[in-house]
């Protein structure tokens, strides 16, 4: 039978306990920083992460970089003020930010 432990994972490193667990095979990329669960069954390690706050802090980020785009983003006049369009600066902002994300994921 195997032994579930609470764990963490962060840069590759998996720890429970208070200690880290050399050899775990991480069922993610184990880059950011993740809670889960350590599985333990005879000479078997897997970790396993519940990833509800990367994706609330990701959704969080997202909505952040998508607000930067505007009506004036797209040159449309405000307050009777037309301004040059700004929207594909913002998109290649957003895109950098969307790309972060990416490889931060879990």
């Amino acid at each position: 039978m195997a032994d579930i432990l609470e764990a963490t994972a962060e840069n590759g490193k998996v720890t429970a306990g208070g200690s880290e667990v050399p050899g775990v095979s991480i069922l993610s990329s184990g880059k950011a920083k993740s809670s889960g669960y350590l599985i333990l069954e005879k000479d078997k390690k897997v970790y396993v992460a519940i990833p509800i706050e990367s994706i609330t802090q990701t959704l969080d980020l997202l909505k952040s970089a998508l607000s930067k785009i505007t009506m004036a983003s797209l040159g449309v006049p405000v307050q009777g003020w037309a301004t040059p369009p700004t929207l594909p600066n913002d998109l290649m902002t957003a895109t950098q930010e969307i790309d972060k994300l990416k490889d931060n994921l879990q």
